[in-house]
């Protein structure tokens, strides 16, 4: 499922640009970037494969990332664990296109859950995810899920569970909490809720979520950390976590 969602609106983008690209000068030498997909869309994944790497080898820049995709994705068709997967898909992950980087980080994730690596697959979901959009984000937690869940890690599990639902939800119980930071954009927000969370666990304070705000007509994204029932259990909490910048507040 991770991998569909992510290969179809690159394609069909990849399909308009090589028409374009035709339709401006002389056909180009050897295969195109057209022909490979073609070839990809009818399940040739062996064909596609080759002629993708062909133009990537032979381009520069964006064209050489969506070839290098396309190979990328062609591997993984033909085995889950394809050698040549993770290095066309390597080489995306270091485009200077966001989109693209993210959806091959978010594939590399997907060949290292496949090979068992879970703590690999989740530092690639991890760097995926800013520039996933709604639906990819959503697949690629719930792949993120599946993964810590195989490790028996619980913890992990919530933490991306909090994610899938929006991480912006107070917590079920208690009237106070710990706020670890406000920040002004999502991403900064969740950045630093993970690395939060990390120190958290550790002293066992719960789990680290967003609640997202309004002040003076602005957004604020705040980081909360545990659900406490009274002032005294949250200064408790606090002072287990000395080195953690905490202040105490009162559930939004």
């Amino acid at each position: 499922m991770l991998l569909v969602m992510l290969e179809r609106p690159t394609l069909v983008c990849l399909h308009l640009l090589s028409a374009l690209l035709l339709m401006g000068g002389c056909a180009p030498q050897g295969p195109t970037l057209d022909e490979a997909i073609h070839r990809y869309d009818r399940g040739l994944y062996a064909t596609a494969q080759q002629m993708a790497g062909a133009v990537a080898d032979a381009s520069r820049g964006r064209e050489a990332d969506e070839a290098a995709w396309v190979a990328g994705l062609s591997a993984m068709h033909q085995d889950a664990q394809h050698p040549a997967a993770r290095r066309w898909l390597g080489k995306v992950a270091a485009s200077t296109d966001p989109s693209l980087r993210a959806r091959a980080e978010a594939m590399l994730g997907e060949l290292d859950r496949r090979e068992g690596d879970w703590r690999g697959a989740l530092r690639h979901y991890e760097a995926a995810w800013p520039g996933l959009d709604a639906a990819q984000q959503r697949n690629a937690a719930q792949a993120a899920i599946s993964a810590l869940r195989a490790a028996g890690d619980v913890p992990g599990m919530e933490s991306w569970q909090h994610r899938l639902s929006g991480s912006d939800a107070a917590p079920t119980s208690g009237g106070w909490t710990l706020q670890a930071g406000a920040f002004r954009s999502r991403n900064g927000a969740d950045s630093h809720r993970r690395s939060v969370e990390r120190q958290s666990r550790g002293h066992a304070l719960g789990d680290a979520r967003l609640h997202r705000t309004t002040r003076n007509g602005r957004d604020l994204w705040l980081v909360h950390v545990g659900a406490f029932d009274s002032r005294a259990q949250a200064e408790s909490a606090r002072q287990r976590a000395p080195h953690v910048d905490l202040l105490i507040v009162r559930v939004p």
